[in-house]
């Protein structure tokens, strides 16, 4: 960046069970030489703040981590510790 600061957070979705391909765990899958994770929390790198909502997996520095609760439970509806954090400076 260019000395300024960001101006946005960004929430990566990171959980789910992968029945769209066939059981694999998608934040895990290889895309480029990289994890499917690592790909999205590089693309948004620029952010204050990056939180991603799933199980820790591996360590990727620079991020906080939050699971759903409970686990599996109204995927309609996002976390409200997450939206604690967002709001939180």
């Amino acid at each position: 960046m260019d000395g300024h600061r960001s101006t946005y957070d960004a929430i990566v979705l990171a959980g789910g069970a992968g029945s769209r391909l066939g059981g694999p765990d998608k934040p895990d899958q290889a895309v480029g030489g990289r994890s499917m994770l690592e790909a999205v929390v590089d693309s948004v790198a620029g952010a204050r703040r990056i939180i991603v909502v799933g199980p820790q997996r591996t360590a990727i520095r620079g991020v906080r981590w939050a699971l759903e609760q409970p686990p599996g439970g109204d995927r309609w509806r996002p976390s409200r510790p997450v939206f604690g954090w967002c709001g939180s400076r």
